[in-house]
């Protein structure tokens, strides 16, 4: 019976963990909107691609380690765009990975304003694949070393509105998992109940032109998991451009951790930023910190008119 007992509490320890943090975490989210909202693909006027890269909390043996790529253009109807996104976070035993096509439509406000809203969806599946070889158990006898691995493959959908006044200030709003999609695992005739429940995700920003060569932009993220007894996670940027090629940039996250950001613009078409994340509470004893790489991508296909995606991207 106490080992029954104690094979439940193992399994619920993991889908415990994913309801604490179901999605990837990124500290260069200011970077790569698409990432947080499907509003937003298309808003530029070039085809754009984004390559991030995150190891986190170095030192910690089974931290979680992410890599995305996402891609989004508009069409030729300017006020459509598409996108897509792949995601991959690996925790431990446990493999995450998100496929996804978005789409987006975009309208003015009125004729007056230089405003535009974008309604998007995205729509993809989700897999989850746990590898039980990669867990050291207690009593080798016990009958559960002889699983290999665990997957299910899941629907899922968010939808999410983007608004921005061009060099002014730009706000999102996002709902992910729409489906709350069940993503149970069942091992030796047990099942570890786990469940991408509904996550709220809020962005936002002002464009401050200090001087000719000098831009400010604050910006914010906060999302929180729709589920009682989960802790809503906030981040804020301070971040200054400089001479339309270099980014650099401060963030304050509300899990107690610091992060400087740099991004610079090598060509018109190519950027690459790097950003550093420290933990100034007891977990920076365990750690290192945590590294995020980022590579980004503008290809101007139908020869228009770009609207100074610097400030966005």
């Amino acid at each position: 019976m106490i080992k029954r007992i104690l094979y439940i509490i193992l399994f619920l320890l993991p889908a415990f963990f994913l309801k604490a943090q179901q999605e990837p975490n990124y500290t260069q989210y200011m970077f790569n909107p698409l990432n947080y909202n499907p509003g937003y693909a298309g808003n530029k006027a070039v085809l754009s691609a984004a390559l991030v890269y995150r190891n986190q909390w170095v030192g910690i043996d089974g931290a979680p380690k992410t890599i995305t790529l996402s891609v989004h253009s508009p069409l030729k109807d300017k006020n459509m765009g598409v996108g897509l996104e792949v995601n991959n976070d690996k925790i431990g035993p446990i493999n995450n990975t998100w496929v996804y096509g978005t789409y987006a439509y975009r309208f003015k406000i009125n004729k007056i304003s230089k405003g535009r809203i974008g309604l998007g969806l995205k729509a993809g599946i989700f897999n989850s694949s746990y590898d039980w070889n990669k867990i050291v158990f207690k009593d080798v006898d016990d009958g559960l070393t002889g699983a290999n691995q665990t997957n299910k493959t899941v629907p899922v959908f968010d939808f999410g509105i983007y608004y921005h006044n061009t060099n002014k200030h730009f706000f999102g709003a996002t709902i992910k998992n729409l489906n709350n999609p069940d993503n149970d695992q069942t091992l030796a005739s047990n099942t570890v109940l786990s469940k991408q429940f509904r996550q709220a995700i809020l962005t936002g920003g002002l464009i401050m032109e200090l001087n000719d060569r000098v831009v400010f932009r604050p910006s914010f993220l906060f999302q929180t998991v729709m589920q009682s007894g989960t802790e809503p996670l906030a981040d804020l940027n301070l971040s200054l451009l400089f001479d339309q090629v270099l980014w650099t940039g401060i963030s304050y996250r509300s899990s107690n951790a610091i992060a400087v950001i740099l991004e610079y613009e090598v060509t018109e078409m190519f950027k690459v930023g790097y950003s550093y994340d420290y933990y100034m509470g007891e977990l920076s004893s365990y750690n290192s910190g945590s590294h995020e790489i980022f590579l980004g991508f503008n290809y101007n296909v139908f020869k228009s008119r770009m609207r100074s995606p610097r400030y966005y991207f």
